[in-house]
């Protein structure tokens, strides 16, 4: 119930609810069908009504584009997107997607934009990897992934901007004899479960890539999957942000420090799992 239309009417220029909480009101009324609100507002020149917020369901708030996911570098320590992953995966009925690269972000909007489900797409801020962009938007089937290398010796699950570095750091290890299977989820929310699950029942050694807080992230998700799955014998490694606030720096810097480029990377994977270690790395090409 809102309390103070006088207050309302001053900061809204007369309009009989607060955007804020009608736009609160809507989301949620998209994200559960069984939500109901009722408003009682005074307003100049109506008496006092009733409002329910189903009566907003048609305002198409139900698909956000989330930016700046990740690390932001030079926008500062109050820009970084590190808990975005996290925090939206625990809205029920929350569709959570994050593109590899520049096409499939254009691919995941408009499938957003199609999908009739609520959708959030997340992607990092900069430039794009200057991939090939489809002159036609394609639908791309809500929770399905994509094997995009294959080998027997590592799975690595990446997400977002961490499917590029995952494909980095499986190049460094092919160096060294180290064959990887490298899979872009695309979605935190619903996971591929068929694909993970069936990747891992066939390789023991997983390592999921993220730029968001391992807290609560795309890491814990596919750990538990698999947990709740009955898949034994794997051994998990999550690559992400530690339980801290990321401070200012440029991208590459910050990266580099929280061990989330390719060389951070295979340098995690040879520490957890010593039996691959043995020949010396060779230099990654920019």
């Amino acid at each position: 119930n809102i309390r103070s239309p006088k207050a309302v009417r001053s900061c809204f220029a007369g309009l009989p609810v607060s955007p804020p909480l009608e736009f609160e009101h809507a989301v949620r009324a998209e994200l559960d069908p069984a939500f109901h609100v009722e408003w009682r507002f005074e307003h100049p020149t109506r008496s006092e009504r009733e409002v329910s917020a189903q009566s907003y369901r048609y305002i198409p708030l139900n698909r956000f584009a989330v930016d700046r996911g990740g690390i932001v570098g030079d926008d500062g320590k109050t820009h970084q997107g590190t808990l975005d992953l996290s925090y939206l995966q625990l809205v029920p009925n929350m569709v959570l997607a994050a593109p590899k690269d520049e096409n499939e972000l254009q691919n995941l909007l408009y499938t957003a934009i199609n999908s009739g489900r609520p959708m959030a797409v997340r992607y990092p801020r900069g430039t794009g990897l200057g991939v090939p962009m489809d002159e036609k938007f394609s639908l791309l089937p809500i929770g399905e992934g994509e094997i995009l290398r294959e080998g027997g010796d590592l799975a690595m699950i990446g997400i977002g901007i961490g499917v590029h570095s995952a494909m980095d750091a499986a190049n460094l290890l092919a160096g060294t004899g180290i064959e990887t299977t490298v899979i872009n989820a695309r979605f935190a929310k619903p996971l591929d479960s068929a694909l993970i699950t069936d990747v891992a029942r066939h390789i023991k050694r997983i390592v999921t890539i993220e730029e968001n807080t391992l807290i609560g992230g795309f890491g814990s998700s596919v750990v538990t999957l698999l947990e709740e799955s009955g898949i034994s014998g794997f051994r998990s490694h999550c690559v992400g942000i530690p339980d801290r606030f990321v401070e200012q720096g440029t991208q590459a810097i910050l990266r580099e420090k929280y061990g989330l480029d390719p060389s951070g990377i295979v340098k995690q994977v040879l520490e957890v799992f010593p039996e691959l270690s043995g020949r010396k790395l060779p230099t990654l090409r920019p």
